[in-house]
């Protein structure tokens, strides 16, 4: 059994291209190279408010936006 291997002009093996994934916003055709990424944003364009902070009652989308502005209320 025989194995064909690429090799550039020096000689050097060539290793095989990945395939860029580009994943769009299908609400402003933002793109993404990763899904998960996509999915963090579309939460951005859905309308309801799921977290709230208890101290100043100001709403965010995002569970880690509620987070943030709760860590940085702290260092104030």
């Amino acid at each position: 059994m025989y194995a064909v291997i690429q090799l550039d002009s020096d000689n050097h093996r060539l290793r095989p291209k990945r395939v860029k994934m580009e994943f769009v916003c299908k609400y402003c055709n933002r793109t993404f190279n990763k899904h998960y990424s996509l999915l963090i944003h579309e939460r951005n364009h859905m309308p309801t408010v799921n977290y709230r902070c208890e101290m100043c009652y100001k709403s965010f989308k995002r569970q880690d936006s509620l987070q943030q502005h709760r860590s940085v209320s702290k260092s104030h």
